[in-house]
């Protein structure tokens, strides 16, 4: 991720492509009533944006604020619900309805600037009128990447970009899955280390809601297949959120496995997933990796999210060393344990949750 600084450039350069254009302005440029205006209307766009987390995936959360530039009114908010359904932007304006003309729009992440399920929210809001256009941070996905901010200013727009370090921050933390995912091609990935280095069978069960709400930023469950093969259709239902995707890798069981053994695993695993389809209905993602594709973790990430997934959750599974085969990275193995260090010290984890010993209680530690 770039530094603030480095995408207020960014933002800088775009604007002086059209001779005229006004210039994106940072905090330093407003007075300082306006900049407070400014941070408490972004702090609430993020408030609504943090409304979606963990069931957006593949789009960022997203708020927005549309405030009356003459009375200080807010007129309309808005927020990402899902994939497919309308963007933050369109739900405030269709909120204001004709009040959002001569409006702030304050966003908490670039609007998008390319036709995907839902038109651009760029040209929604030079549509609508919108007079000035408070971003909290630029959009690293590709097919953004500054292009709303340009589209607005070469319309004549100011947009206002970096109210804050700690609205920055903010921004950027909201989002650690999506823009972890458009900048490395890997989903995000919360390891989960219960107390004995493992928890299988009926342990594994009651440990998942827990899990699951000490990672809300998550939107699949990542299981092995042995995992799978642990749990019972029923008790897996009973223990995902309703938003929670479920994502079955079948790593490989070992490097002396026959194939008639890989191969028999595969069958009990779409079996079991056929099971919990009955139970689920057609609500739920339910999803499959097998380790002709991605054998290490390295590649099951890369396959995540290019299937769309932000973040995952996966709940550690020691491998035994003659299950260690040749990753993508130094001291990566085939399946996903011991090895646990091996793929938070190569970068593959952004989180860790760690069970106490004695107290059973779950906390969680960040990574960088």
């Amino acid at each position: 991720m770039l530094p603030l600084l480095l995408l207020l450039a960014l933002a800088l350069a775009l604007a002086t492509k059209v001779p005229g254009a006004p210039q994106v302005l940072t905090n330093k440029h407003a007075d300082a009533r306006q900049n407070s205006e400014d941070k408490k209307h972004l702090r609430r766009a993020l408030e609504l944006a943090a409304q979606a987390l963990g069931r957006t995936s593949p789009n960022p959360c997203v708020g927005c604020v549309l405030v009356d530039g003459a009375t200080g009114e807010v007129v309309g908010e808005g927020w990402h619900v899902k994939a497919g359904e309308p963007h933050a932007e369109a739900m405030a304006l269709s909120r204001a309805g004709v009040r959002a003309r001569g409006c702030t729009a304050y966003v908490s992440l670039e609007p998008c600037n390319h036709f995907g399920r839902t038109p651009p929210c760029s040209h929604a809001l030079l549509k609508h009128g919108i007079a000035r256009v408070v971003v909290g941070m630029v959009d690293p996905d590709a097919r953004v990447s500054g292009s709303g901010i340009a589209y607005l200013l070469n319309a004549g727009v100011p947009v206002t970009l970096g109210v804050s370090d700690s609205c920055y921050q903010a921004c950027k933390n909201l989002n650690r899955p999506f823009l972890h995912r458009v900048t490395t091609d890997r989903s995000y990935l919360c390891l989960a280390l219960p107390a004995g280095g493992t928890a299988s069978g009926s342990r594994l069960g009651p440990l998942l809601p827990k899990l699951l709400a000490q990672a809300p930023e998550v939107d699949t469950l990542l299981l092995t297949s042995r995992q799978l093969l642990d749990l019972s259709a029923t008790a897996l239902h009973e223990a995902l959120l309703p938003h929670t995707s479920l994502l079955v890798w079948h790593a490989r069981a070992g490097a002396g496995a026959e194939a008639e053994e890989e191969e028999e695993v595969s069958k009990r695993c779409f079996a079991a997933l056929q099971d919990l389809k009955v139970i689920e209905g057609s609500a739920r993602k339910v999803r499959y990796l097998p380790s002709t594709t991605s054998p290490t973790l390295t590649l099951a990430l890369k396959a995540t999210a290019k299937q769309g997934c932000n973040g995952c959750l996966l709940v550690h599974e020691p491998t035994s060393d003659n299950d260690k085969g040749e990753g993508e990275g130094e001291g990566e193995s085939e399946g996903v344990g011991a090895d646990a260090k091996d793929a938070i010290k190569s970068g593959l984890v952004q989180k860790v949750l760690v069970q106490g010993e004695h107290d059973g209680e779950w906390s969680a530690v960040s990574l960088k």
